[in-house]
């Protein structure tokens, strides 16, 4: 991969991939619905249309025509904190490819006969949302979630905004954000770095810098709890999530391949559990997201509203639960990474004793969650369940490697730090493990 920037800011990125005789190339602008105002939402998604609907150069039929009759493919679309116009070539076909990309996202004629067009096919886009639950759970979900900061901001926009928006706050969004400092360039496939930076050094170069995309606050709580929406449908369609960290983290590897395990494919244990064993639902899987200064990972289930509550139970149910034998947790950080370190390197995590309770003795005996955020001084012990009468699989050998795993994977560890008074506001700091998965390991530690 090699990389490139001009004068103006404008940054290219390329990859050649030998053995393939095709180009995909894009452009990306910082700009996205999280960086709107509440006036002007969905602006950056109905500029995105605008723009294909004529430049200086080329008529909307032209631009439709100009890669398609080679062959090509053009698309678009918009995002919290992009837009992104790409084009997918024969390679030889890439300087015309260019050329259009260029066009669109430089030289728009934003006229407003074509915003009134437009306007009218975002609001049939708004309404086909409306009438998705599978969809509009999410932009209900996001809205909550976010606790009024802009990543839960529609990217659509919504039909009182979308009415009101002219043709004025389209040049404006345009001349303020589509400049060199905002505008990523990439190409892969059978490209030639330096053939393809003289292209875009040629297009792009004259583009004025700009001053870069509004700043991004970083969220604060997000919103807990519970919410319904009652609609007329025929299923119940639940979306559970939870925050991570920003795509600038490397636990978000970690993550990807945890969420592809529990929920991404047939194999995935949600299909598995809530498709195959239980029949809840026909549709449901783990997602995620990452943006720059927050992220999101969860599940959706689309079920019917009578098997909701069992779906619901089946995700969140305690498979596994403690005894009273040990419901304090006592490991300190350093036998948390020490045991990851060890799985990392390939070493058994020991034997395990499991024990098995019927239903009809589970309510005999107090039960134990296994911990996912401990304390020092507010949680230091297992919280206690309050479960119906059903089969249970109880650890009594493992507990505190098996809470270790579900702290470092899922949750944080808080101890007293040294020569700090307890009731010092930051006598306890937060830690979270992350797995590094891109350095090297340590000579002594190559397993």
């Amino acid at each position: 991969m090699r990389e490139a920037c001009l004068d103006n800011g404008v940054r290219l990125v390329t990859e050649h991939i030998p053995g393939v005789r095709s180009a995909a190339v894009g452009v990306w602008v910082r700009q996205g619905s999280a960086h709107e105002s509440s006036s002007v939402l969905g602006i950056s998604h109905l500029l995105e249309h605008l723009v294909f609907k004529g430049t200086e150069r080329r008529s909307a039929h032209e631009i439709a025509l100009s890669l398609e009759s080679l062959g090509g493919g053009l698309d678009a679309y918009t995002t919290r904190e992009h837009t992104s116009y790409q084009a997918r070539v024969l390679d030889e076909h890439l300087p015309e490819a260019l050329d259009v990309l260029a066009d669109l996202v430089l030289h728009p004629r934003l006229d407003p006969e074509d915003l009134e067009l437009e306007r009218s096919v975002v609001l049939e886009e708004i309404a086909g949302v409306e009438d998705t639950p599978d969809d509009l759970v999410f932009d209900l979900h996001g809205e909550r979630f976010w606790n009024g900061h802009s990543y839960g901001q529609v990217i659509l926009g919504t039909r009182e905004t979308v009415v009101a928006l002219n043709i004025e706050d389209a040049r404006r969004l345009h001349d303020e954000r589509y400049c060199g400092g905002n505008i990523l360039v990439g190409a892969a496939g059978n490209v030639d770095h330096e053939l393809v930076a003289e292209y875009v050094a040629r297009l792009f170069g004259t583009a004025p810098r700009g001053d870069g995309a509004t700043q991004i606050d970083v969220p604060g709580e997000q919103a807990t709890g519970r919410d319904v929406v009652a609609r007329q449908a025929a299923q119940a369609h639940v979306v559970i999530a939870n925050r991570t960290p920003s795509h600038r983290d490397p636990v978000r590897d970690a993550l990807i391949l945890i969420s592809s395990a529990f929920g991404a494919g047939m194999s995935s244990r949600l299909f598995q559990r809530i498709r195959e064993e239980m029949a809840l639902a026909y549709s449901v899987f783990s997602y995620q997201s990452f943006y720059s200064r927050a992220g999101i990972a969860g599940v959706y289930v689309g079920t019917r509203p009578e098997a909701r509550e069992q779906a619901l139970d089946a995700i969140q149910r305690q498979d596994y639960v403690l005894p009273a034998i040990q419901r304090e947790f006592t490991w300190g950080p350093d036998q948390i990474s020490g045991l990851f370190d060890s799985l990392m390197q390939g070493y058994p995590i020991g034997s395990l004793l499991f024990w098995k309770v019927e239903a009809n003795h589970s309510a005999d005996y107090s039960w134990y969650g296994v911990m996912r955020e401990y304390h020092q001084r507010k949680n230091k012990h297992c919280p206690v369940l309050d479960l119906p009468s059903r089969p249970l699989v109880a650890i009594l050998d493992g507990q505190q490697r098996l809470t270790s795993l579900n702290i470092g994977l899922r949750g944080s560890h808080a101890e007293k730090a040294p020569r700090k008074w307890w009731n010092n506001p930051h006598a306890f700091p937060t830690k979270h493990l992350y797995l590094n998965l891109l350095a090297l390991a340590p000579e002594n530690e190559q397993g």
